[in-house]
């Protein structure tokens, strides 16, 4: 487990609660009850703590040449690994290992279809039609902001996973590469 695993999992519970937030604001049904979410950011603010940790104790070379790619420390990867359990049982309808991998490849197909249009657009478009050779670039930041989400998911999903494995070979404690 390493700072990417912990970044991945950042955005998509920060992406999520923002719309928890939109949902709330339009008087949707909640998905999460408030109990649950201050339980959930007392877990992440300690994985917060724990990672920097392992940064301040991180050689300087680590630091400035690949501060995500330096494993964890146990104490972090225990704090991320309870923010997971805490995580899949607050709804696994999101953040299980099914729930992720669904969710990645829905956005696999938004990003290859932003991707196709961008091209179609691209190539198809009139010169004396210039809102189409827009659209194309709009299609192609939407394909940008797919693939960020789709790699952030894709990291997300491979933890869950690994998590979900090492639970059910009854080695939980053990470190996760």
């Amino acid at each position: 487990m390493n700072g990417f695993d912990v970044q991945a999992i950042g955005w998509i519970v920060t992406r999520d609660l923002c719309s928890e937030a939109a949902r709330r604001f339009l008087g949707l049904n909640p998905r999460f009850d408030r109990a649950a979410l201050e339980e959930l950011a007392r877990r992440w603010a300690n994985v917060n703590e724990t990672v920097l940790d392992d940064q301040r104790t991180m050689s300087l070379t680590a630091r400035i040449m690949r501060p995500r790619r330096t494993p964890l420390s146990n104490n972090s990867v225990a704090a991320m690994k309870a923010f997971v359990q805490q995580l899949v049982t607050l709804s696994p309808g999101l953040y299980d290992y099914q729930a992720l991998r669904s969710r990645c490849l829905g956005e696999c197909v938004q990003l290859v279809a932003s991707f196709v249009c961008c091209l179609l657009f691209g190539l198809y478009a009139s010169p004396d039609a210039p809102m189409f050779g827009r659209a194309s670039l709009c299609f192609f930041l939407v394909g940008c902001w797919f693939s960020a989400v789709t790699f952030q998911l894709y990291v997300a999903c491979r933890l869950i996973g690994r998590l979900e494995a090492r639970r059910a070979a009854g080695r939980g404690d053990a470190a996760i590469e």
